[in-house]
């Protein structure tokens, strides 16, 4: 979620290093950019930011030992640390106080009995003349019913007044009756279906509307799918472990091949879909977004041919580079389908994946952004030197061309499974 941007601040009391290990897997050796806030010397952003930040407000444990010094007066455990902490942590206690007021807040496994939490929660409220009620709620909690120190939390939150006369739909706005792994994979997946929706309607300048609404559709009937899939899977905490790490790894790979025409050696690495949120998404142009409404629409055609009946799509998650993003199958046969951002990656991914692990499928490329050459019906025009792949073995697609003058998704998905049979080896 920190990687889609669906989160820019996290607030910890634990001192393990483990949301640091997560996230420093996700980006599979590229330049990390979570900045961890352990002291109040790290508040220093040096003038620069944006970053996502990792607040861990009771020290953290890793860096108290590689810098005790700077690091180990920031450790807080003792009840009289605790009662220390606003006064020696006083910057840190601040920056907290000003992320609660600047927006909604969802707390996971917080019970509220750290004490000293509390003076931070009690002046959020000073100063405010905001009127009740206030939405989004202001904090959320992940539990099934509230524990009493919670009680006290959204009394400090919302002020004495506010909460004496609406106690009864503040506790029921603010209580969220999910455990940590369902609540954190459902809203990843919903985010990712916001962050769709919102790209595609980047494209309803250039995409035509029976061609947008297909996209939509599809996009609708995906959730509807997944849950069909996933949810007879049990007990709950593994098929809330399949649901996230089977949506990820999809995104992970798609975006990775399209991009970078390689896959990561660590199958946990993640490519975001977008590294925008989806509300700066919404003020930008679609060429700043990268132009993925046409690599969506692209997905769209493959989901619906597979409705019609005229394919079954397979998603190689934990398969070789070289079968692709999909897999289309029409009973034995298959076709590796891979998308790509650009006509001249062809080459690139002929030397990264098939050259050095030959696709077990008939091969097909897709351009969604593209067009081909005019020159030629097939690039590069001659395979790389000790190529596996002749030019003409790889069927090449470019999604713009194949619009031009299509009016109906029924013409647009018969040319689409048109060049598809052209690469059947004997499909």
């Amino acid at each position: 979620m920190v990687e889609e941007a669906f989160i820019s601040n996290l607030v910890t009391t634990n001192w393990d290093p483990l949301i640091e290990k997560a996230y420093k897997t996700c980006r599979a050796g590229r330049a990390e950019e979570l900045e961890v806030v352990a002291s109040n010397d790290d508040l220093d952003r040096g003038g620069n930011g944006g970053a996502p930040r990792l607040f861990k407000i009771h020290g953290c444990a890793q860096r108290a030992v590689a810098d005790p010094k700077h690091y180990l007066p920031f450790m807080v455990a003792t009840v009289d640390e605790l009662a220390k902490w606003a006064t020696s942590s006083k910057p840190l206690a601040e920056a907290s106080r000003a992320l609660l007021r600047e927006g909604p807040s969802l707390f996971v496994g917080l019970s509220g009995q750290d004490f000293n939490l509390k003076t931070v929660f009690a002046e959020v409220e000073a100063g405010r003349d905001e009127p009740y009620p206030v939405s989004p709620s202001r904090v959320v909690f992940c539990a099934t019913d509230l524990s009493p120190d919670q009680h006290a939390i959204l009394k400090l939150i919302y002020g004495d007044a506010a909460y004496s006369a609406n106690a009864k739909s503040i506790v029921k706005a603010a209580t969220l009756p999910l455990y940590a792994k369902p609540l954190l994979g459902a809203i990843y997946f919903l985010g990712i279906k916001a962050k769709i929706l919102a790209l595609l309607a980047k494209g309803s300048s250039e995409i035509a509307t029976p061609f947008m609404d297909m996209a939509i559709a599809v996009c609708e009937s995906a959730e509807e799918r997944l849950c069909s899939i996933f949810d007879p899977i049990a007990p709950a905490d593994e098929r809330w472990r399949a649901w996230t790490d089977g949506i990820s790894r999809f995104v992970g790979r798609v975006m990775a091949l399209y991009h970078k025409q390689e896959l990561a050696s660590d199958q946990d690495a993640y490519e975001p879909l977008s590294s925008f949120n989806v509300g700066k998404i919404e003020s930008l142009s679609a060429a700043q977004t990268g132009n993925l409404h046409w690599l969506l629409l692209a997905l769209s055609c493959v989901l619906e041919g597979e409705r019609r009946g005229y394919w079954k799509v397979e998603v190689p998650l934990r398969g070789v580079a070289s079968e692709g993003q999909l897999v289309l199958r029409d009973g034995g046969s298959a076709v590796s389908v891979f998308l790509l951002d650009r006509v001249i990656y062809r080459s690139r991914l002929e030397r990264n994946i098939l050259n050095l692990s030959p696709s077990p499928n008939a091969v097909v490329v897709v351009y969604p952004v593209d067009c081909l050459p005019s020159v030629s019906a097939r690039f590069p025009t001659r395979a790389l030197p000790g190529a596996s792949y002749d030019p003409d073995e790889i069927t090449e697609i470019s999604l713009q061309e194949m619009l031009e003058g299509t009016t109906t998704t029924d013409v647009l998905l018969d040319a689409f499974r048109k060049e598809l049979l052209t690469a059947r080896k004997p499909w």
